[in-house]
């Protein structure tokens, strides 16, 4: 039946190709080549791929019944939206020690205050790290580099992650200072750096603006002619984190292993602002 009917719609007369009635192959119909092809690219496409002997023609007055859809198809199958995701469980990173639990150092680690006992460490975060300052009840040792002291244990981590409210990303503190350890120094430089880059990243995005610089010298490598100064935006750092500039503590996530939370808080009891 399909060659008879393809030989009627081509005009030996003429040679030229005749077009297909709409009310056989639809509104999209195109025309029949002197090859018998069909130059539709949709009819051709589904012809090429067996849907030939689904071409049926009626008389009467139920019409024509047109090339068939690809099996499956429904005219609402992609209408809505799609079925959800299966939710993605984050796999835990290994232990920093997995046999010695990991502890900060004393004068870091976050503490319940109760009355007027503060922090070791006086220290507001807007600051450089050189402006930190021992407690008044710990200046037995005037001399003493605590700074310089382990600030986690046991020895030799690779790293420690400091989280802080405030701050999008991680606080990823290496060893620097004191060859192959983790300073208390190292931790207040990796806090000092990340709060002024994530400041400079929200006055960057227009969230504010500073008014007011602290400029800390940078190293010099023994050339006292040679230094970097950086610019840190003190009063924003302010307006940031609502006031709660002072360092308060280190305290072990109860969600994560082996990550800390800087504890912050705003005027310290009886001690100055």
């Amino acid at each position: 039946m399909e060659a008879n009917f393809a030989r009627s719609c081509y005009n030996s007369r003429t040679s030229t190709p005749m077009k297909l009635p709409q009310n056989i192959l639809g509104a999209d119909a195109s025309t029949v080549e002197p090859n018998g092809v069909n130059s539709n690219p949709r009819s051709s496409h589904l012809l090429a791929h067996g849907w030939r002997n689904h071409v049926e023609v009626r008389n009467g007055s139920e019409g024509v019944q047109h090339l068939p859809e690809h099996p499956g198809y429904t005219p609402n199958a992609y209408i809505g939206r799609p079925p959800p995701l299966q939710p993605v469980v984050p796999i835990p990173l290994p232990p920093l020690s997995p046999t010695i639990p990991v502890q900060t150092h004393p004068l870091i680690t976050y503490r319940l205050h109760h009355s007027n006992v503060n922090s070791p460490i006086l220290w507001n975060i807007s600051l450089p790290p050189s402006t930190a300052r021992l407690a008044a009840a710990l200046h037995s040792a005037p001399s003493w580099p605590w700074w310089r002291e382990v600030a986690v244990r046991p020895n030799g981590l690779p790293s420690m992650t400091i989280r802080v409210q405030g701050v999008q990303r991680p606080i990823v503190v290496f060893p620097g200072e004191v060859g192959h350890q983790i300073s208390i120094l190292d931790v207040m430089n990796a806090v000092y750096n990340a709060v002024r880059t994530n400041v400079v990243v929200a006055s960057d995005a227009g969230e504010s603006s500073t008014t007011h610089l602290i400029f800390e010298p940078g190293p010099d490598d023994g050339n006292q002619e040679v230094g970097s100064i950086n610019a840190v935006p003190s009063d924003a750092i302010h307006r940031q984190f609502r006031g709660r500039v002072w360092w308060a503590g280190l305290r072990a996530s109860t969600d994560e292993v082996d990550v800390w939370i800087l504890q912050l808080q705003g005027r310290r009891r009886g001690g100055r602002h």
